[in-house]
């Protein structure tokens, strides 16, 4: 299970520890604005921000732990296993796969407003990323 701190007092601090069983090759990740960000749901996502963070690529895929877009939007994906409930694609929702989130809305968004407003209409899904 991951940890995260975040303190805000005039600046914005953010720590997390990274507390997985698995050892994954995590790296430095730059998504490019224009990388093409091929979603489950049919779509793909071709002018956007441009994203850093730390995760591993799988598949040309950013799989994000951690990450920022060029506008200084971050994102975290905490794991917390056995305590997280995603339902299936629902009909007439934006359907994002829970792995997809952290590039979609990077990409997509440059406030936390913005986000918060396009998450109205998402359903975060339980599309899985590989049968493994």
């Amino acid at each position: 299970m991951c940890t995260a701190l975040n303190y805000v007092n005039g600046h914005h601090l953010f720590g997390r520890n990274l507390d997985l069983e698995t050892d994954y090759p995590v790296g430095s990740l730059i998504m490019p604005r224009k990388y093409p960000l091929a979603l489950r749901n049919g779509t793909t996502v071709e002018n956007h921000y441009a994203t850093l963070g730390v995760g591993m690529k799988v598949g040309g895929f950013p799989l994000y732990f951690d990450a920022i877009n060029e506008k200084g939007l971050g994102c975290e994906n905490l794991a917390f296993f056995g305590m997280a409930y995603f339902p299936d694609p629902q009909e007439g929702k934006n359907n994002i796969a829970s792995f997809e989130l952290i590039p979609y809305l990077l990409a997509t968004c440059a406030t936390v407003q913005e986000a918060r407003e396009k998450l109205k209409d998402i359903c975060i899904d339980n599309t899985a990323f590989s049968d493994q």
